[in-house]
């Protein structure tokens, strides 16, 4: 957990497409669209990430663990 926050604390835009990808059910033509980018650019982000933490959005853990992370990463923000 605490390498995704370090992640997501040096680059915030790299956590809102991850955090958008995940809501979206790991579909990337629906979440380029949503974040008005390009989907390379999205498929060059997520693999910017995975390069990051190592962590494969494709597993069902991994997204599961990362979307978590991303749920505790809003909550530090908020306080």
């Amino acid at each position: 957990i605490q390498v995704i926050f370090r992640v997501f604390k040096e680059d915030h835009e790299l956590y809102s497409t991850i955090k958008v990808f995940l809501e979206n059910n790991l579909n990337a033509s629906l979440t380029a669209k949503k974040l008005y980018i390009h989907r390379n650019t999205l498929q060059y982000r997520i693999d910017k990430f995975i390069d990051k933490t190592g962590i494969q959005l494709k597993d069902f853990y991994g997204a599961f663990t990362v979307f978590l992370a991303c749920l505790l990463f809003e909550q530090s923000l908020d306080k």
